[in-house]
């Protein structure tokens, strides 16, 4: 069975790299996972979790924080179209 163009758009968005990585991070979340650069010591970056398809973006914490927050924004869309499908 094919899947219907919601489908597809909803599983892009759940297989995209950084929603594992988010979800790694989550576990992991303690003080010492923030990593701080000797030669940048005012930079935090969020540290690598072990899964299969690692986020090839930014570790920085402002610049993870923005790609994760950017991503998580694009579900509203997604659900606009699922309350539409759901009430037609």
């Amino acid at each position: 069975m094919e899947s219907s163009p919601i489908q597809q758009q909803l599983i892009r968005w759940y297989t995209n790299p950084i929603v594992a990585d988010i979800r790694e991070v989550r576990r992991l979340a303690t003080h010492h996972h923030y990593l701080k650069k000797p030669a940048r010591p005012h930079v935090l970056e969020v540290q690598k979790p072990g899964n299969r398809k690692p986020y090839p973006g930014s570790r920085e914490l402002a610049s993870y924080g923005e790609a994760a927050a950017g991503h998580l924004h694009r579900f509203d869309g997604l659900l606009a179209i699922i309350e539409d499908l759901l009430q037609a």
